[in-house]
């Protein structure tokens, strides 16, 4: 059974997420949702619960990023928009962070164990990759996207979504849908621009400096080839092909969490 839990992000911003408790001490896995996802999305729920029942703690927590549209609120409990339309992914680290530290005051595993499904894989990415944390043994990215800022935004979408938050309009929406989620605040979309943040997966992960595994489904769109662009980078990343898996993993959930678990140990029998 799962118990309601909260966080706080590293600015202070509070945090929701769903915990399954279970006797290993030996690691603990946080998972973070994608895009306009939740900590109660099955991707990321399920493979907690499948987490767990095979021995292991695992948290699945809300970003500040959450579903389209949602309050967040922040620590002197005043509210500001956030979700997938109102945020900035840039801040996406201070939200692992705060999970990091819940975990590490609730169960105190050996290590940490972060899983990121889809842009939640490029914060924690982002999360390792800038400070190194040593209570974080590995990361599994489960279909994260290879580049940084969205692929098809055009240059001057960029530039009005710039304008209108120089001129204090960075909340209001764009005057057209730019994501499969339709319309995004203008400072969403500036952050989002190439160059706002790093430019690629294979050039982040190496300073990440941990173990690495990424996955996708075998019926998502170029998997294979972007677990190619990924294996230069071998020893440290592990790619696997998730058979019968779509983007997030529609009825594969215990196959992933077998694969991470199977991952896990390989690691720690190799340790030994």
């Amino acid at each position: 059974m799962a118990d309601l839990v909260t966080a706080h992000a590293d600015d202070g911003v509070q945090l929701e997420g769903l915990f399954w408790d279970a006797p290993s001490r030996d690691a603990g896995f946080i998972l973070i949702h994608g895009f306009g996802s939740r900590f109660y999305a099955q991707v990321v729920g399920r493979v907690a619960e499948g987490l767990a029942s095979r021995g292991y703690p695992a948290v699945s927590g809300n970003t500040r990023g959450h579903d389209y549209g949602a309050f967040v609120v922040q620590p002197d409990g005043t509210t500001r928009l956030g979700g997938s339309a109102w945020e900035d992914p840039s801040e996406g680290p201070l939200d692992v962070a705060g999970w990091v530290a819940w975990m590490e005051r609730r169960v105190a595993p050996r290590q940490t164990i972060v899983i990121g499904h889809s842009l939640g894989a490029w914060k924690v990415a982002m999360y390792q990759a800038q400070r190194r944390d040593r209570r974080v043994g590995g990361l599994v990215l489960m279909s994260p996207p290879l580049a940084g800022a969205p692929r098809g935004t055009r240059s001057e979408v960029h530039e009005l979504a710039q304008r209108m938050v120089a001129e204090g309009r960075g909340d209001e929406l764009m005057p057209a849908a730019n994501s499969r989620m339709g319309r995004l605040s203008a400072r969403t979309v500036a952050a989002r621009a190439a160059g706002a943040w790093p430019a690629d997966l294979p050039s982040m992960l190496p300073t990440a400096a941990v173990p690495i595994l990424v996955t996708y489904g075998d019926k998502e769109s170029e998997s294979s080839a972007r677990l190619a662009a990924l294996s230069h980078l071998q020893p440290a990343v592990t790619g696997h092909l998730i058979a019968g898996g779509d983007h997030n993993y529609s009825g594969r959930w215990e196959d992933l969490a077998s694969r991470v678990v199977a991952w896990l140990q390989t690691r720690e029998g190799s340790r030994g």
